[in-house]
């Protein structure tokens, strides 16, 4: 499913919770970024998801610090990586962000996993996560 269809899916709650897994996230988390930056895409991967995962009667699933763990990480990833032309070669070039674990390399788990984390935005305990410019990601693919 290209990105647009995606999150069109998404933000209308028709996408089946099967069909959005790890990689979907990061898909839809690639496309709130360059289409509207840093910033506002964290903004969006929050409302949507959390919306979603109410509607779908899971809402105990939605986690503020990891959501914004992700945005940062795939921001600062799109920023780094100038020269990837869509969203399958993005995640050649960063193989690394299909490691649902990666948050764990800046988080402890025993942080990472309280309640408070979940309902919202925590700093890292174990390592800074990178800084991410307003702009990171924003730019159309060819």
């Amino acid at each position: 499913m290209n990105s647009r269809d995606l999150v069109s899916a998404l933000e209308s709650l028709r996408l089946p919770n099967e069909a959005f897994r790890h990689r979907q996230h990061l898909q839809a988390t690639v496309y709130y970024l360059r289409t509207f930056g840093f910033p506002a895409a964290q903004e969006h991967m929050l409302r949507v998801i959390n919306r979603y995962a109410t509607g779908l009667g899971h809402q105990q699933k939605f986690h503020v610090t990891l959501t914004c763990c992700w945005t940062r990480l795939v921001a600062a990833a799109l920023d780094a990586e100038k020269s990837a032309r869509s969203f399958e070669e993005f995640l050649e070039y960063n193989p690394d962000l299909l490691d649902k674990k990666m948050p764990l390399r800046f988080y402890s788990r025993d942080l990472l996993f309280r309640d408070d984390a979940r309902a919202r935005w925590v700093e890292p305990d174990l390592q800074v996560l990178p800084v991410c410019p307003p702009h990171a990601g924003v730019r159309p693919w060819d």
